[in-house]
């Protein structure tokens, strides 16, 4: 019997000692990267702004290069994020990828590294990693201001978008490919945050009575065939993330991983034609002509105006 004792505690010791075993290392090193990453974004960003607001910028060379060391940092930061919360082993599919935040705002930071340096394309990491630095010191006045970011993050990315659009008609620099990846992203974007959706909107009902009031029977064509795009496809968008956060909902711990894949697998048509559509529809629209819509839709305009942020009532 003592024998037997000896050997079972013998076991148990061995089994305890291989679970006391744990990757600090590794997590901290981690740990260490993110948090350089983010330090370079904020250092090197607002560096970046002061040079833009005294209009220094373009007159020195130390511009370009703050802007693309701050990219280097969101760069880093959101790469090992993706690698964290995905695992190295298990890599996910590249439609699973792009359902979430941090894979997008890397595409657009990429997008951004080459091409024209700005103060409003580093704006969002700048206060991310704020809100990211406030949170890993724990300094809550910072947190605080966290609604606050997320509108001008939101009002800023349509803002882009804009300024890229009238590059693109001026032919400045290569604006053009910029503004097709661009609006790639924002259209996955609008599939999955409601304040893009009601920032758009606002700014639709804005636009809606000064382009009907034109005398370009051409401009006002293209404008009812966007406009009769979104009404076809609103409730479509909307039911296919209603569908997806369902399935992540209802999945069981240990398969969740396999099933947002072979769910976001199962949605590539969707998010290929909704993106792809989306571009060549106004694309096309302004090369070659469309026929004239329905007009603005009820539906749209009614969602804009009852969830406009800011207003009494409005999730935003």
């Amino acid at each position: 019997m003592s024998e037997a004792q000896s050997t079972t505690n013998t076991h148990s010791e061995r089994k305890r000692k291989v679970l006391r075993k744990k990757p600090e290392s590794k997590m901290s090193a981690k740990r260490h990267v993110w948090l350089a990453g983010h330090i370079l974004t904020l250092v090197f960003g607002i560096a970046y702004d002061v040079l833009y607001v005294t209009l220094r910028s373009r007159s020195t060379w130390l511009a370009p290069l703050f802007y693309r060391i701050s990219l280097l940092g969101v760069l880093a930061c959101y790469t090992l994020t993706i690698l964290t919360v995905f695992g190295s082993r298990a890599i996910p599919s590249y439609f699973t990828l792009l359902a979430t935040e941090n894979f997008r705002y890397l595409l657009v930071a990429i997008i951004w590294f080459f091409s024209g340096n700005s103060l409003f394309k580093l704006l969002p990491y700048t206060l991310i990693s704020i809100l990211h630095l406030g949170k890993y010191f724990k300094l809550n006045p910072i947190l605080r201001l966290e609604p606050i970011f997320k509108k001008i993050i939101v009002y800023n990315e349509l803002y882009v978008m804009l300024v890229i659009l009238a590059d693109t008609f001026m032919l400045r620099g290569d604006s053009g490919f910029a503004l097709v990846g661009y609006i790639m992203i924002y259209w996955l974007r609008l599939l999955y945050s409601p304040q893009s959706r009601q920032v758009l909107y606002f700014f639709i009902i804005r636009l809606d009575g000064l382009v009907k009031s034109q005398k370009n029977k051409y401009m006002v064509s293209i404008w009812d065939n966007f406009i009769d795009y979104l009404k076809r496809n609103q409730d479509y968008d909307a039911a296919f993330v209603e569908e997806e956060n369902k399935t992540a909902e209802t999945s069981a711990p240990v398969t969740k991983e396999k099933t947002i894949n072979s769910a976001h697998m199962s949605s590539k048509e969707h998010l290929v034609n909704s993106v792809i559509s989306g571009v060549s529809k106004v694309g096309g629209g302004i090369s070659g002509g469309v026929s004239k819509g329905v007009g603005a839709p009820k539906k749209v305009l009614s969602m804009a105006s009852s969830k406009i942020p800011g207003r009494r009532g409005s999730g935003g």
